[in-house]
């Protein structure tokens, strides 16, 4: 019986005077008078088409338009997998228990309940299926509701398979076109950034030009880019000798279930000549304050470095300076350092930062982009690069040892956080901060900058210029003469007014001998967020015990902070520490030196002691 005949036969129950019985049993019992009627809503499911491996949940309302308590005694799928009964009354259906009852309008709760039913087509072909519903209604014993809907998948097709690029000039290009074409009934969906290169070669020969927005193609519908193979250098095959292919893949993401990510193979051959020859010398190095090394193949950490490159083009062209490339294939644990090669290419500098080992190696190009290349195993000693005169030291290594008594080296994971190393005077007061009057804090340079003196008037040190003779007063050398005007003040000033802590508020104090540079600690590197190593050197240190520390200044990250305490000329640390840094101000008291001379000395670690000590 139809909708429409059981509400006509409803409302003739009504003109006849059918009235309702108390009573009701939503579970199955409840009005035993009257006759139930059963209506459902739609009289079919149709899912429509969908694409493979998606779903879509349609509703399906039983009414009951009857008089009397409708008994839904079971509901049943017939059909494919492709379809599956989700819930009965909001209730899961594996959970819902029969028979289930619907009382009619006016009574209690709503006269009606849901059934939930799910499509997800796994093939690209029609689907049918059937939901029989079994009760007690007077007007249809069983109901059947038809199921249908269609499965359909994009299909990505590309043209061609390969994109062979034959033989392309260094520093030259050649551009192929890629057709991407779908040929399934659903649209096909590609993300801009599901469109990917992968190259064997770096830098990458291949480039694509990517669409401005997400692609979606209809059936049939294609779109077409724009691959481009440039070769900038080459690789010679060690069996064959020949120039290798550069090979790489375009890798497309799209929706299609069955080629996702779909691969297109890229290839393409340099066309090269030989590659210019490359070597280096070490011609110079100075200390931190400038001076001069005798020997430049014996420097210390923080010293500048200066290299000389040299090529030659086998061909006889001029290799520009804009063709050389550095690099820093070698450095000891913890070095981030590399070579600065401007404004003058052919002599870069180099400043190492850690005590160890260094290799620098050196490659160069011809017009064509053609690069030669190295090997930084095979690298040269320094004594050896120096002497070389045949092109036969492309890499050298750069040996970087203590030149001072104390050398404390810090480092850390992760760039980020920003950790500082203390080191502090016998007796002397962490975070203790140095004035330094010598220079013009905002402008180290400055030519005018008068403020020369130092003044420490009871605790407070300020910088003042010099307004009286420091000869005629006896200052010391090196001392400048400021007088206040109070009675009984001091007249003679050094420039730097020098804590007891040599950290980044007071790099290099003047300890020991006042006024005697020599035996002055400093804080050579100080590192913030672009690097993660720093050192205090410390040369003739007066006899005591001197105390390393590690604050944690800044950060969000638990680095662990990496401690190497070295002694004059030894390339292997006296002691090595490492500790985790929890957070900011976090102070890691590591060790003690207690120095008395260059033979007597020992180093007491602290065991791993930490407070929580601010320094800023």
């Amino acid at each position: 019986m139809t909708r429409s005949l059981s509400v006509r036969l409803a409302a003739w129950a009504l003109a006849a005077g059918v009235t309702w019985l108390g009573g009701c049993d939503c579970g199955g019992g409840g009005l035993t008078k009257g006759k139930p009627q059963i209506s459902v809503d739609p009289q079919a499911l149709a899912f429509g088409a969908l694409s493979r491996g998606s779903g879509r949940v349609l509703s399906l309302s039983v009414e009951n338009i009857g008089d009397a308590t409708l008994n839904i005694e079971s509901i049943a799928l017939d059909g494919p997998a492709v379809f599956e009964l989700v819930d009965w009354d909001g209730v899961d259906f594996e959970q819902a228990t029969w028979p289930s009852g619907i009382v009619p309008p006016g009574v209690g709760p709503p006269p009606a309940k849901v059934l939930r039913v799910r499509f997800v087509p796994d093939n690209e072909v029609d689907f049918a299926g059937t939901v029989t519903i079994r009760s007690n209604a007077q007007n249809a014993r069983e109901v059947q509701v038809p199921l249908s809907g269609s499965g359909s998948v994009p299909i990505i097709d590309v043209s061609p398979a390969l994109l062979d690029f034959g033989t392309v000039s260094l520093d030259s290009s050649a551009s192929l076109t890629l057709t991407i074409t779908n040929r399934g009934a659903a649209d096909l969906a590609i993300a801009r950034t599901g469109i990917t290169i992968t190259s064997n070669s770096d830098p990458k020969p291949f480039s694509l030009t990517l669409p401005a927005t997400d692609l979606v193609l209809s059936r049939d519908a294609s779109r077409s880019l724009e691959v481009i193979f440039a070769p900038h250098d080459y690789r010679v095959d060690p069996v064959t000798h020949q120039v290798a292919p550069h090979e790489g893949t375009i890798a497309i993401v799209s929706n299609d279930p069955d080629h996702s990510p779909l691969e297109v193979p890229l290839r393409g051959l340099p066309g090269v000549n030989l590659p210019p020859v490359a070597s280096i010398k070490v011609v110079a190095a100075k200390k931190l304050d400038g001076t001069p090394l005798a020997d430049p193949c014996a420097p210390a950490p923080t010293d500048t470095l200066t290299l000389e490159g040299q090529a030659l083009d086998p061909e006889g062209s001029t290799v520009q300076a804009s063709h050389l490339r550095w690099a820093i294939e070698g450095r000891p644990p913890g070095s981030f350092r590399e070579l600065i090669a401007t404004p003058d290419a052919f002599h870069p500098t180099f400043q190492p930062d850690l005590t160890g080992e260094y290799v620098a190696c050196l490659s160069a190009a011809d017009p064509q982009g053609n690069r030669g290349s190295y090997d930084p195993a095979a690298a040269c000693t320094c004594a050896a690069a120096n002497s070389d005169t045949g092109y036969g030291c492309p890499c050298v290594k750069i040996p970087a040892l203590p030149r001072e008594d104390i050398r404390v080296e810090l480092t850390w994971e992760f760039l980020g956080p920003d950790l500082d190393l203390h080191l502090v005077a016998p007796d002397g007061e962490f975070c203790s901060p140095t004035r330094e009057c010598r220079f013009d804090p905002l402008d180290p340079n400055n030519p005018n900058w008068t403020r020369t003196a130092c003044v420490d008037s009871g605790g407070i040190t300020t910088c003042r210029t010099p307004n009286c003779d420091p000869v005629s007063l006896g200052c010391l050398s090196g001392q400048q003469c400021y007088d206040d005007g109070v009675a009984g003040s001091p007249k003679c000033h050094w420039s730097t007014c020098s804590g007891s802590d040599c950290y980044w508020d007071a790099r290099n104090p003047d300890w020991g001998v006042p006024g005697d540079p020599r035996d002055d600690p400093l804080s050579a590197i100080d590192c913030t967020r672009g690097c993660r190593a720093e050192n205090i050197n410390l040369n003739s240190p007066a006899p005591g015990l001197y105390m390393v520390m590690v604050n944690y200044y800044e950060g969000s990250t638990q680095p662990e902070a990496t401690v190497k305490i070295y002694f004059k000329g030894s390339s292997d640390p006296a002691a090595v520490f490492t500790s985790r840094m929890i957070s900011t101000c976090d102070t890691w008291n590591v060790a003690l030196i207690d120095w008395q001379d260059h033979e007597t000395h020992h180093i007491t670690y602290l065991q791993d002691a930490h407070s929580q000590r601010c320094c800023n």
